[in-house]
């Protein structure tokens, strides 16, 4: 087979891409990664130094915004990719005994499965590293199965980049690699060790980038990695160690999500193809077959041992398209043989039939490609990034939780310029050093931090080094506010913080009472001047991540007020979530039906006081988290008093998380779940330990209508 049908596989494939490319910022890590190749900075663990190189080289393309050359870059990167699974589904063809009449048919269902499904369209769409990762993979399987004795050599060349791509997923395809190499015989694996040889400094040193980088003070520096211990952190993942904790039964639950990506990146026909392709190879090619149930098994391992674990998560599915690229091409094989099978059973048949069986495979993945990963009209990023800066006071610090909230507030602050008076500091990023970067860009912090608070910060555990830090900015500021949206604060942050636009305020201490405050008068306006335009965009019914995103504000917001006794307020934010959610199993429609039906509580102004004091409050204040569970022990000893154990449980909850006591924190969080399942404080607790790798659910069902589906929360980015 010439190289024509790889080529116009690959070329068709990127025209398919630009029909539903995103054309400027995007969900997810598509700012921060537009950020960190745009100011030459280092991007979130474990660095991708090779991809952000080749990202700063796209960004020179002068076509359309920063983000959209980035795109540019992941579209490429696929349709690439699509035009060598085209080459290699031949190959397994002719290794499988299929006759070469059907290598056109092998071609293109190999590069079409690889190039359509949703899995691999949600790379090409937007700003990310997986495409590029697909490429370089695939580039060293075509190398061990084309090349010859060659092979080997050529493989380490696309792998030494991929390792600074995204390491652990270069080392799920090595097991996979390794065989197809062990095929070359012995020339050909000493050629590939002494390649190897030869480039494994070079290619470590590529890591070098993120500590070269750091040391100029970039806008976006994600860890500082200037030394050793922080250098080691960024590079081996640390926040993220913690998501590889399984919940009970939960393997089993991955292991089918995984299987349901599959069909809908796939289709059903596609994995039976897949099956009967497995079979053949099997049979002729053992190796092959060997090699490709190690891509597949192997591959799914860091997913399928995740426990902060969602379906809908586009870099889950990133972290998934080598596997799929092996059934993809297996499938190829299968409809290969199955049409050989048949026309040796019944010669009649008309040679169209293949064309039907590639449309039968292909069509089922392309519409629903189509349907869920069409980004060519996303615009509420963009728009929600501005509608923060633009509603945040004058010289704010902004400290933003959850990818969709920071990064394209980041990349609009930062690289368009936008609010030049504000600085933004990322919740999961906040260190020690992060002070002095603050300091570096003009943020005065008023003597902070002293030595006694340096010490504590140093004594703190990792796990919740943020909140700690957010301590010393909640005090530090003089006259700067300090801004954040939805996040798990400390207890004396969580009752000075006050409502105030898209984010909430943390009032200085001795200020006015968050708890005695009016609402913030800008509700209404947000509402009609943001949400509603958004809402009534025609693109915006098949933009899932905005309406969980949005949703996700008004639950919480709700939630606040419920916590500060203002039922009116609570009730109409609930009301206007909904309006944005068109999901049914979200939770905001279930907290909607439980206030409205009274199986939820508002707080009475007596409660609300009564958990903004108390002797541990003192201690909270003075960051003695230790003296503040001591007290709170005795307390409930004591027997509290009614309608006040919930408060003080949770706040021994929060006094063990910052303690770092995550099992303690837990058992407290269960015990006021149990109770009040839906308790606004204990929801981002909640989600704070499940970003820890600790689940906690509520003890019993949490009662509501009935809505078709598995309920959901979360912020959909």
């Amino acid at each position: 087979m010439s190289a024509a049908l790889p080529a116009l596989v690959s070329a068709l494939s990127f025209a398919f891409y630009m029909a539903l490319a995103a054309p400027g910022l995007t969900w997810f890590d598509g700012g921060e990664l537009a950020l960190a190749a745009g100011s030459l900075g280092v991007a979130h663990p474990p660095g991708q130094p090779a991809y952000l190189v080749l990202a700063r080289l796209a960004a020179l393309v002068p076509i359309g915004d920063l983000p959209f050359r980035l795109t540019l870059l992941s579209a490429a990167s696929l349709s690439l990719s699509a035009g060598v699974a085209s080459a290699i589904g031949v190959r397994l063809l002719a290794l499988a005994g299929v006759a070469p009449s059907l290598a056109t048919l092998g071609a293109l269902l190999s590069g079409g499965l690889v190039a359509l499904g949703p899995a691999a369209v949600m790379q090409a769409a937007r700003p990310e590293l997986y495409a590029l990762s697909l490429l370089l993979g695939l580039s060293a399987a075509a190398a061990l199965l084309l090349a010859g004795r060659r092979g080997p050599s050529l493989a380490v060349l696309a792998l030494c980049v991929a390792g600074a791509v995204h390491y652990a997923l270069l080392v799920a395809a090595l097991p996979g690699l390794a065989v197809l190499a062990w095929r070359q015989g012995r020339g050909g694996l000493r050629e590939g060790f002494v390649t190897a040889a030869a480039l494994l400094v070079p290619g470590l040193l590529q890591y070098l980038w993120l500590p070269l980088r750091s040391m100029t003070n970039p806008v976006l520096d994600f860890g500082r990695p200037q030394d050793w211990e922080r250098f080691q952190w960024v590079v081996t993942a640390g926040p993220y160690r913690r998501s590889f904790e399984l919940a009970d039964g939960q393997l089993l639950a991955n292991l089918w999500a995984h299987f349901s990506l599959a069909v809908e990146s796939l289709g059903p026909l596609g994995l039976v193809l897949a099956a009967l392709g497995l079979g053949l190879l099997g049979r002729r090619a053992p190796a092959i077959a060997v090699a490709g149930v190690l891509l597949v098994l192997v591959g799914i391992l860091p997913t399928v041992l995740q426990g902060v674990f969602h379906l809908d998560n586009p870099d889950l599915w990133g972290y998934l398209l080598l596997p799929l690229a092996a059934i993809a091409c297996a499938a190829a094989v299968g409809a290969a043989g199955l049409a050989q099978r048949l026309r040796l059973w019944l010669p009649w048949l008309p040679a169209s039939l293949d064309l039907v069986l590639c449309l039968a495979v292909l069509l089922g993945p392309a519409l629903s490609s189509v349907k869920g990963s069409d980004h060519s009209q996303r615009f509420v990023p963009a728009r929600l990034a501005n509608a923060v800066l633009d509603g945040s006071p004058p010289g704010a610090v902004l400290c933003l939780s959850g990818d969709s909230w920071v990064f394209p507030a980041l990349y609009q602050r930062y690289w368009e310029g936008r609010r030049a008076d504000l600085e933004l500091a990322p919740l999961l990023q906040l260190s020690a050093d992060s002070l002095a970067a603050l300091s570096a860009r003009g943020v005065d912090l008023h003597g902070a931090p002293s030595d006694a608070q340096l010490r504590r910060l140093a004594a703190a555990p990792s796990v919740v080094r943020q909140e700690q830090v957010l301590r010393v900015l909640g005090t530090a500021l003089g006259d700067r506010p300090l801004m954040v949206n939805e996040a798990f604060l400390p207890p004396e942050l969580e009752w000075r913080k006050s409502a105030e636009g898209l984010l909430y305020r943390i009032d200085r201490p001795g200020g006015a009472a968050a708890a005695t405050r009016r609402p913030g008068a800008s509700e209404d306006s947000l509402w009609h001047k943001l949400m509603v335009p958004i809402a009534a965009d025609s693109s915006y019914g098949d933009d899932a991540s905005a309406h969980g995103t949005l949703a996700r504000r008004f639950s919480s917001r709700a939630g606040y007020y419920r916590s500060r006794g203002r039922a009116t307020q609570a009730t109409a934010a609930l009301e206007r979530g909904v309006q944005l959610q068109p999901d049914p199993s979200h939770m905001i429609h279930l907290a909607r039906y439980r206030l409205r039906e009274g199986l939820d509580v508002v707080s009475s102004a007596e409660a609300v006081a009564a958990a903004a004091r108390g002797p541990w409050m003192e201690a909270f204040a003075v960051a003695d988290d230790s003296a503040a569970l001591s007290l709170l022990d005795r307390a409930l000893a004591e027997g509290p008093a009614p309608g006040t154990a919930v408060s003080l449980r949770l706040q021994r909850a929060a006094a063990r998380l910052l303690l770092g006591d995550l099992d303690g924190a837990g058992e407290d969080l269960g015990a006021v779940l149990e109770r009040r399942p839906l308790h606004p404080q204990a929801t981002l607790l909640q989600e704070r330990l499940y970003s820890l790798g600790r689940q906690v659910a509520s003890p019993k069902p949490v009662t509501g209508p009935a809505t078709g589906g598995t309920l959901r929360g979360g912020e959909g980015g």
